[in-house]
């Protein structure tokens, strides 16, 4: 939101409508009121961006950098001005996304990070495609160690991998709302109990979602290493997985699931052909 620096004139007021993630520069822009008129320059850009008239939008640049709108209150005189900054967009949506964990400095919880999500929070985690950059959750690679994922708020993954996570794996609360699709999850964490699991499920409420194309791995095993984990009072739970893989999916590796809420249809065996489970 522009901010009034001077106003001599008047309450004057501006808004960006909306900024390009192609032209977009970072830089501190000016709206000065000067010769009559408003004239817009930027830190980064030579020369006018544009001279808007008040309560009409504008584009802003050559190619456009951004679309304004300066309202006028009282009459503005010269030296009138207000200012914002642009950051321009990272221009890396074909560039791989890591989420590393490293370890914390005081020695508490075995020294491992944690990130706590409440109900207000989103996470979103997708990757570019099924084939190419998929989304990395894991331990910081030479000095990390297994670390907490608690989250209680919108989760969406996609094209991603979790790998390294503590005992307890995703740990799910609440009612999300919760979406996973072609994601890979291994390397359980151990070293604390001798069970382990990639997801927790633990108070989720009216929660029923299909998760399709998600491979649960075995490169590392515990004694006791399971896909899911349920606990606490789940009221509305039902997830179901499609077209799943890999040596620890099934109902065979679930853990505290006897009402069925989690579920297990369509997947493809060794030899080409799709089975369903229940």
């Amino acid at each position: 939101m522009p901010k009034r620096m001077r106003g001599i004139g008047g309450s004057h007021t501006a808004v960006v409508n909306s900024v390009s993630d192609t032209n977009a520069v970072s830089q501190v822009v000016t709206i000065t009121y000067t010769g009559g008129q408003w004239v817009v320059t930027g830190s980064s850009t030579p020369g006018t961006l544009c001279a808007p008239t008040s309560g009409s939008a504008i584009d802003c640049g050559s190619p456009v950098q951004f679309n304004l709108t300066v309202t006028n209150s009282g009459t503005p005189v010269e030296g009138d001005m207000l200012d914002f900054a642009v950051l321009a967009a990272s221009q890396d949506q074909s560039v791989q996304k890591k989420l590393y964990f490293g370890l914390n400095g005081n020695g508490y919880h075995n020294r491992r990070s944690s990130l706590v999500l409440d109900s207000t929070s989103v996470f979103h985690a997708v990757g570019q495609s099924a084939t190419a950059n998929p989304t990395l959750i894991d331990m910081l690679p030479g000095s990390g160690t297994y670390y907490t994922f608690v989250d209680s708020g919108a989760f969406t993954v996609q094209y991603a991998t979790f790998t390294n996570m503590d005992n307890n794996g995703l740990q799910f609360t609440n009612s999300g709302p919760f979406s996973i699709n072609d994601t890979f999850f291994d390397y359980a964490g151990n070293g604390v109990t001798s069970t382990s699991t990639f997801i927790t499920i633990n108070g989720v409420t009216n929660s029923t979602i299909t998760l399709n194309n998600v491979y649960y791995g075995n490169s590392r095993l515990n004694v006791n290493t399971y896909n899911y984990m349920l606990s606490g009072t789940n009221t509305g739970l039902q997830w179901t997985n499609q077209y799943y893989s890999g040596p620890r999916a099934g109902n065979n590796f679930e853990y505290n699931d006897p009402s069925n809420k989690i579920r297990w249809g369509y997947h493809k065996q060794s030899g080409g052909m799709w089975h369903i489970m229940d």
